[in-house]
């Protein structure tokens, strides 16, 4: 199993919408996947279409630890903080950047959120200081450069506990005009409908937890569970 984690698995949802799940070390697995991709050859075998926008939602961005619901970059120590995603509960105090094209305004359903392109330690200060604050988040490395499943349709999921644990996934972005499975072709059809989440709709479950429902490869040290709780690994379902 191990060597199958630098690529993607496929799930479908209630809705026939198509998600494509990176494990990374140690994102859970369901043991029913047997077909595995890299970036590129699924983007190869995937329809031609106009690109998407994609949504935000802040939820995929948080594991589910309690004590790291409201999570922030550390601007204390930086005079500039670079290209900052921050998830607002008012547009109000940016609202100077993003008429000066500092800052633009994306797409979330959960709270005002918005892109410097290069914040501030003063602005950041100031934004927290006023309360305004959800949350705030470093793009990560990929988001920058590889939002093309997201545009062509397809769900993004990524392990949110890093390599340490098999964490829930969580989508940093959301495709807003889904691919449905009758949209694939064949070999990527029959990939997608090894896991099925029955009571699962990807387009408003941001954040989930494949291992409670049903068995999965797991890390040595199991898996946190949708509570923030570690539980153990069903037997047989080590890595």
């Amino acid at each position: 199993m191990s060597g199958k984690r630098d690529k993607i698995w496929l799930a479908t949802d209630a809705m026939d919408q198509v998600g494509a799940f990176f494990p990374g070390r140690a994102g859970p697995i369901p043991q029913a996947v047997e077909k595995f991709f890299k970036i590129e050859e699924l983007e190869s075998l995937l329809p031609a279409k106009p690109l998407c926008p994609t949504s935000y939602p802040r939820l995929g961005r948080l594991d589910p630890d309690p004590e790291r619901l409201e999570r922030h970059v550390p601007f204390v120590h930086n005079e500039k903080l670079g290209r900052t995603v921050l998830f607002l509960r008012s547009l109000d105090p940016v609202l100077d950047e993003l008429s000066s094209k500092e800052a633009e305004l994306l797409i979330s359903a959960d709270a005002k959120v918005v892109l410097f392109h290069s914040l501030t330690r003063k602005v950041a200060r100031d934004i927290h200081d006023l309360g305004h604050c959800l949350s705030c988040f470093w793009p990560k490395n990929w988001e920058s450069h590889d939002g093309r499943l997201r545009a062509r349709g397809l769900f993004r999921y990524d392990n949110l506990c890093e390599d340490w644990i098999s964490g829930p996934y969580g989508a940093y972005q959301q495709p807003t005009a889904p691919l449905l499975l009758a949209d694939l072709c064949d070999e990527v059809r029959e990939a997608a409908t090894q896991v099925r989440f029955p009571d699962i709709e990807f387009s408003s479950q941001a954040r989930f937890q494949p291992a409670e429902k049903g068995p999965c490869h797991c890390s040595d040290f199991g898996y946190l569970d949708s509570q923030g709780e570690v539980q153990d690994p069903n037997e047989g379902s080590l890595l």
